[in-house]
């Protein structure tokens, strides 16, 4: 895949656009790049039609951050359209461990992004890799956003 980035920085990726509704970009090890990519992704989904940007805008920006500062390497991002109204991200890096929620009681500034990535997402997950490392997806639900606001 061209365009990932080494540790040090680097340059954003290319969209990989599979010529439907599918969209792979990766992310060098630098959080300078984030407001690009979600946005190269929020704009594709605009393209299928997806109306809920702000909520998708929020969990691409959570997942990429999560696995940059957890992980330490690049990583891929990749939002496809799944369904009418529904898009999945996926974000993918090789670092150990799976992501958890942490206590919403506890007294931190930082460690939160999956409580919100929850909050927003119809569901969301971890999938292992099949070499190393995993894949955090989250699924947004045009529909179930308008039951959360209504």
């Amino acid at each position: 895949m061209a365009g990932v980035g080494t540790p040090g920085g680097g340059q954003l990726g290319a969209v990989v656009d599979d010529g439907g509704a599918s969209v792979r970009i990766d992310v060098p090890v630098d959080l300078a790049h984030l407001g690009e990519a979600r946005n190269r992704l929020v704009d594709a989904a605009r393209s299928w039609g997806f109306s809920e940007h702000e909520e998708l805008a929020v969990v691409v920006s959570e997942l990429i951050t999560n696995a940059i500062r957890h992980s330490g390497e690049a990583s891929a991002v990749e939002a496809r359209l799944v369904g009418p109204g529904r898009v999945e991200v996926a974000v993918s890096d090789h670092g150990p461990g799976v992501p958890a929620p942490v206590d919403p009681y506890e007294q931190r500034t930082r460690g939160h992004g999956l409580r919100i990535v929850d909050a927003l997402a119809a569901s969301w997950g971890v999938r292992p890799s099949a070499t190393d490392g995993k894949t955090v997806w989250a699924l947004l639900d045009a529909g179930d956003a308008e039951v959360r606001s209504g």
